[in-house]
């Protein structure tokens, strides 16, 4: 099983909804933030509330959740890497307390992904750890540097202009080789379900063009 497919979904409506919610996020009242309980990371990430989506009657999000039988946590995130910027090894989970139906601790096997940028073959590398460390990063603590040679690459995926389904349970990291900003948008599926079970589950519903056997 891959670590990364494209999605077999309207990627164009999802980005003209994101690119809406980015362009006006800077205008949008404190108030009105508050009220949909959305949250700032820092100046290069914001979580948006799926309040907001329902509120702005964004049909090609509402579309998407609704494919994904709203399996979605509360919050979705928008980021930009910044030339250059390397994003190191690392396993989402829930350490900033953004999701607050979750732990902190609990690993989130899968996302859905969408580029809001021009592709530019940025690659995301998915890693095993054969020394098998115990790292933990919910303490912000006892990571691998970004820069370890200590991960043994199993997989790469280059994202382009189609939605993905992402492993973000497997160790990944991301490279920003170019001389724009990255932006994208990622939505994290509900942790109960493992990465096999939502693969099979777009399979099974036609959102993934493989020819690949469900074994």
């Amino acid at each position: 099983m891959r670590s990364a497919y494209n999605l077999n979904i309207d990627s164009d409506s999802l980005r003209t909804d994101l690119n809406y919610i980015d362009n006006i996020w800077n205008d949008v009242s404190q108030e009105y933030k508050d009220k949909m309980d959305c949250k700032v990371f820092d100046e290069n990430a914001y979580y948006v509330s799926k309040k907001v989506v329902k509120d702005l009657k964004l049909n090609g999000l509402l579309n998407m959740f609704s494919l994904f039988e709203d399996a979605f946590l509360d919050h979705f995130k928008i980021m930009q890497m910044m030339p250059g910027e390397l994003y190191g090894y690392h396993i989402d989970n829930n350490k900033h307390s953004i999701h607050s139906e979750i732990p902190q601790h609990m690993t989130c096997p899968a996302a859905v992904n969408i580029l809001l940028s021009e592709p530019v073959g940025d690659t995301t590398y998915f890693g095993i750890d054969e020394k098998l460390n115990k790292y933990k990063s919910w303490g912000e603590k006892h990571l691998p540097r970004n820069d370890t040679q200590e991960f043994k690459i199993v997989d790469s995926f280059e994202t382009k202009k189609d939605a993905v389904l992402l492993n973000i349970g497997n160790w990944h990291r991301i490279e920003s080789n170019h001389n724009q900003p990255r932006k994208l948008a990622s939505f994290l599926l509900w942790p109960y379900n493992n990465w096999e079970n939502y693969v099979r589950y777009c399979k099974l519903k036609g959102l993934i063009n493989e020819q690949e056997k469900l074994t």
